[in-house]
């Protein structure tokens, strides 16, 4: 597995076990992301309630994991809006065109019956879509449910245990608040 080592509050050196196995195993996980926020705020606690100089024993402790989650959460919301404009655009700007292409075969423009165009986006629309639930059926059951969500989630705690757990949680919740 991979080791994270953090100092504890007396000095002594904490060992953090991430396991590495396939991330669909629940058997082998020996810690979860709750267990790492836990400890964290149980550590936080008991600095703040016996320490002598509590602000400075925390900052030294988690100062750098909080820079890492404030740039983590800087990325997150800057990618976020950027692909949620974009993500937008791309869908007004394929809209009016298919409105105005449909509106030009209507009007004679384009020699094309606009029932034609309109089956063949409607098909288009339908195999994309059947490509994306396909993709997102995680578990091959034939449907997108919760147990595919539940993969996701397991999938997305060993990412953020495998890596740095202040900066993907600092991504993920500047993602979310950008949305």
């Amino acid at each position: 597995g991979t080791h994270a080592l953090a100092q504890g509050s007396s000095g002594e050196d904490t060992h953090f076990d991430f396991p590495m196995e396939d991330p669909d195993d629940d058997r082998n996980t020996t810690r979860n992301l709750q267990d790492v926020l836990t400890d964290a705020a149980s550590d936080i606690q008991k600095t703040i309630s016996t320490s002598e100089h509590p602000l400075f024993d925390l900052k030294a402790k988690y100062g750098a994991s909080a820079q890492k989650g404030v740039l983590g959460a800087s990325v997150g919301y800057a990618v976020a809006r950027i692909t949620k404009h974009f993500a937008l655009s791309t869908l007004k700007v394929s809209a009016v065109g298919a409105v105005m292409y449909i509106g030009a075969a209507a009007l004679g423009y384009i020699h094309k019956d606009p029932a034609d165009i309109v089956d063949q986006l409607q098909n288009g629309a339908a195999q994309a879509s059947h490509v994306i639930l396909r993709v997102l059926d995680l578990n091959k059951d034939g449907k997108v449910d919760w147990k595919d969500a539940k993969i996701v989630g397991r999938r997305l705690e060993r990412a953020i245990l495998k890596n740095s757990v202040a900066a993907s949680i600092g991504v993920a919740a500047g993602a979310l608040f950008a949305i």
